[in-house]
């Protein structure tokens, strides 16, 4: 048995101290299949994947896909998916055969570390056995840990697209609620991005913490171009404490033109959060960590949404 493109996943320790590197590979060979039906039995942390419901195996004869029941649970951190493969349709030789695990979305529970090693057993009907394991791969020990989810409140300015009068979408507040266990770092960037050509470019009228003003003065603000959108920074002078929410206030949105622009494409407003790159330190990821004015799905959320591209 051989391993095919490994995926890995980072995992935090409990409590956030450190972070493990997982590594499982996306599939596995079989060699020298012969007539005999094979056993296959997969043990992982259900923690960390999810399970899809079935299997692919290639060779040279074609390609077979194996649906699988239901994997066992035999505790909170161990699973087990048994099936079989029915070697007589795919003929002798090598087979690849899929993993068919997923890593699944951990938040808020990320810190999971130790987690149960990944483990595939491949048996026969004469009884031989193959077994490999795969797990942690490095351990880096943190200094930091923070997350943050970050959410706006629109405006609408007016165009015209495809014949009809639509609504631009501007952030006009934005919340960034510290989510911990340690605080946003020190000159985090809030980053809105706007189309150029549909709307002047934002201004910032005041900053709340937890509904308390904060000086205006200490936040640092630019304004950068890139291409046909409007990129405005505003960078905070502390940090923001583990369960405190950052407020950004903006003045109300200016059309530019006295008309309705006629729009074909455009940038779609965002808000991106970011902080300065330490090798000690690591932002946990969230359902929300930037905002844009769309589902999951990527449809508008508002039904007269003007659409373009992020």
């Amino acid at each position: 048995m051989t391993s095919v493109e490994f995926r890995t996943i980072d995992v935090f320790a409990a409590g956030f101290t450190s972070e493990d590197t997982i590594r499982c590979p996306r599939s596995i060979v079989l060699s020298n299949i012969d007539a005999e039906p094979l056993s296959l039995s997969l043990e992982f942390d259900p923690r960390l994947y999810d399970v899809s419901d079935g299997v692919t195996l290639i060779n040279d004869d074609g390609t077979l896909y194996i649906e699988t029941p239901a994997p066992t649970i035999i505790s909170p951190s161990r699973s087990v998916l048994a099936f079989q493969i029915d070697t007589a349709a795919m003929g002798q030789g090598d087979a690849e055969v899929s993993i068919p695990l997923a890593p699944a979305n951990r938040y808020p529970a990320e810190d999971l570390a130790p987690v149960t090693d990944t483990t595939v057993t491949v048996s026969s009907a004469g009884d031989a056995v193959v077994r490999a394991t795969w797990g942690t791969t490095s351990t880096t020990p943190l200094s930091r840990a923070w997350g943050a989810e970050v959410s706006a409140g629109w405006a609408d300015v007016a165009v015209s697209q495809a014949g009809a009068t639509r609504q631009y979408r501007v952030p006009t507040v934005i919340r960034c609620r510290s989510i911990g266990p340690q605080a946003i770092p020190e000159r985090a960037v809030v980053t809105v991005t706007l189309d150029g050509t549909i709307t002047s470019p934002p201004v910032l009228a005041s900053v709340m913490i937890d509904d308390e003003p904060a000086e205006l003065a200490r936040f640092g603000t630019s304004l950068r171009r890139d291409g046909g959108a409007y990129l405005f920074d505003v960078t905070t002078p502390d940090e923001v404490a583990a369960q405190s929410t950052l407020m950004l206030v903006f003045v109300d949105p200016v059309r530019r033109g006295r008309t309705e622009p006629r729009v074909d494409s455009l940038h779609m407003a965002t808000v991106t959060l970011r902080a300065p790159e330490n090798a000690a330190e690591r932002r946990r990821t969230t359902t929300s960590d930037s905002a844009v004015d769309i589902s999951s799905s990527g449809n508008p959320l508002a039904p007269d949404a003007a659409t373009g591209t992020i």
